[in-house]
Parts: structure tokens; C-alpha cells; sequence
């Protein structure tokens, strides 16, 4: 009899968790799920999390026909959970790779579902709060309610991206590199912002870091709009600068900007994928082309704080790891 187990908050049952289950439940004989406790829960996704409490959304597993048994667990992975269990298989649900997944080194086999594009509790919660729009009616304290609650949402992803992407700067420092960055108004500022902060200083007097942000030089950037056009103002600089030992970082709130998305894509003939990243909102569609980060919010303003907010994290490990060095 095969045991599967996997696992999640489950915090809004959505069709996205659904198909995951079915998945999982296809695998083995018996599908185990463990479940995040309310402060296991408030503690990876924020102060405003869950939305249902544990005993809710483990009533609302059990009533599944496809799943067999849940554990709830009050820590933030599932390891323990997982040795007392001893499954056969596990599958997770996201853009992992395998050996990223807890547990991977205790089992037969581990399985990755995609994510459901559109589903989950995330985009759920961000939908609401689209009626917190600016507005006449719009006021400074729903403002900062809305701001307050998709940084919230957004913390798991913060966390887990600001690491993995200050890993990648840091290898690309060691390695004799450059990290170019680039995007369009606000996110043009960003990038001259994180730009700065890499290349001259955050918060201690650390190895300076070689970046570069692309829509800095102006020369450049009329030259290409006149002689070639404005979608082609990064292809054509990445063109001549880049090499394999560099990385790249595209800004874009909304995920569409044109000249943003052709550079990445260029950047692909050159880069492998971890070393290619997207800051975008949470309307942009994953793909696997590069690597990606997503603020969860649709509203253009907030997403740009909580890119500044991802930066300046990406910063402190940067700065914790070369010290004053």
C-alpha cells in the first residue's frame, strides 16, 4: 500500500488545491495531508492569515472523498510530520525542484504539481482588496490596509526570493560579473535605486558589487528609441554587453512592458534560467523561461513598495554576507 503525503495551508479551498489533491491522491494507495496550524500559518504568510482557522479547514479536507487522513503540524515545514508518517511519496504543488522539498531525502520519490494559473488564496484575498482601488472614497487609512495586507501576502515570497536572488548576486560578484538591471518609470527608478545600493553602498561599507542600471544612459536610450525602436532600448544593450558570467533583472509591475520581456527573452540565449529574474505583480503569468517574483498585488503603487521592500532585504543579505569585507 503507498503511502502519499503532502501539504499546505489550505487556507481558501480552491481549485487549484483540488486538482493538487487528485494528483496526489493518483500517486498511492492513501493520500495524507498535513496542514499548517493558525501560527504556523500567521508566521509564513502574515499577521492577517489565515483567513479560516485550522479546525475549519482541516473539517473541510476530511470532507474530501480523496483524502484519507490529516495531521495538522505547528512548525513551519513538515518534517517532523513527515518521519513519524513515513510516506512513499511526496507531492508539492509550486516551482520547486525536487530536491528543494522538505523531506525529499526520506522518500521513494517526490512528485512536483504545477501551479494552477489564477488559483490560489493569494489571488483570492488580492481580488478582494481590488475594491480598495484609488478612489474620491479612497482614504489614507484604506490605503495603508491595503498596502499592510499585500505585503502580508506577499512575506513567504519576500523571504523565500530575497535569499535565492542575493545568492545568485553573490555568485555572479564572486564570479566576476555584472548584474544589469532595468524598467520603465517607476520601476526605471527602482532599478537605478537598486543599482546604487549594489554598486556603491546599503548599509555597511561592504566590497562594492559591479551593476548596472540599464535605463540610466540616456544616450543610449534615445539613440535605440530613434535609430531602432523603444521596445528594443535593453535587447540592444544587453546585446552588446552581456556574457555567461553576468545576470540579469527586469522590472515590470503589470508583466507586459515590452522592452523589459524582449530583453529577458534575449537574455535566454545566453543565461541559464536561475540567473534571469522578473519582478513583476500578480498578474503576470508564470513561465519557465526565467526565474520570477511576484508581489501579490495588482495595484501598481503597492507592487512598487513591495519591490523596494524585496530590494532592500536582498540588500541586508548581501550586506550580512560580505560584511565589511
Amino acid at each position: 500500500m503507498a503511502k502519499v503525503f503532502t501539504n499546505g495551508c489550505f487556507d481558501i479551498l480552491h481549485l487549484g488545491h483540488i486538482k493538487l489533491l487528485r494528483y496526489a491522491k493518483s500517486q498511492g494507495d492513501t493520500l495524507i495531508v498535513g496542514v499548517n496550524s493558525d501560527a504556523s500559518v500567521k508566521r509564513l504568510k502574515g499577521a492577517s492569515r489565515p483567513i479560516n482557522d485550522e479546525i475549519s479547514r482541516i473539517e473541510l479536507l476530511k470532507s474530501l472523498k480523496i483524502v484519507d487522513e490529516v495531521i495538522i503540524f505547528h512548525e513551519d515545514t513538515p518534517l517532523e510530520v513527515i518521519k513519524k508518517v513515513k510516506p512513499d511519496v511526496i507531492v508539492k504543488g509550486g516551482d520547486y525542484s525536487a530536491q528543494e522539498v522538505v523531506g525529499s531525502d526520506l522518500v521513494k520519490k517526490v512528485l512536483i504539481f504545477p501551479i494552477e494559473e489564477g488559483h490560489s488564496t493569494s489571488n483570492i484575498v488580492a481580488k478582494c482588496n481590488k475594491n480598495l482601488k484609488l478612489s474620491p472614497t479612497y482614504t489614507l487609512d484604506q490605503y495603508i490596509l491595503n498596502s499592510i495586507s499585500s505585503l502580508e501576502l506577499s512575506a513567504q515570497e519576500i523571504s523565500t526570493k530575497s535569499a535565492l536572488i542575493a545568492s545568485k548576486i553573490l555568485a555572479t560578484h564572486k564570479n566576476g560579473g555584472t548584474v544589469y538591471i532595468f524598467g520603465n518609470g517607476g520601476s526605471a527608478a527602482d532599478s537605478s535605486h537598486f543599482a546604487a545600493e549594489l554598486s556603491i553602498r546599503y548599509k555597511s561599507n561592504r566590497t562594492p558589487i559591479s551593476a548596472i542600471s540599464l535605463n540610466s544612459c540616456i544616450p543610449s536610450l534615445t539613440a535605440c528609441s530613434n535609430d531602432f525602436s523603444y521596445d528594443e532600448i535593453y535587447e540592444r544593450q544587453l546585446g552588446a554587453h552581456l556574457r555567461k558570467k553576468d545576470m540579469v533583472i527586469g522590472i515590470t509591475t503589470s508583466g507586459t512592458s515590452k522592452n523589459v520581456l524582449k530583453a529577458l527573452s534575449f537574455s535566454t540565449t545566453k543565461l541559464s534560467h536561475e540567473k534571469i529574474w522578473l519582478l513583476t505583480g500578480n498578474t503576470y503569468t508564470l513561465n519557465d523561461k526565467y526565474s520570477i517574483f511576484r508581489a501579490f498585488s495588482s495595484e501598481t503603487a503597492i507592487t512598487q513598495q513591495i519591490h523596494m521592500v524585496l530590494i532592500h532585504l536582498i540588500c541586508e543579505h548581501i550586506d550580512t554576507a560580505l560584511g565589511n569585507a
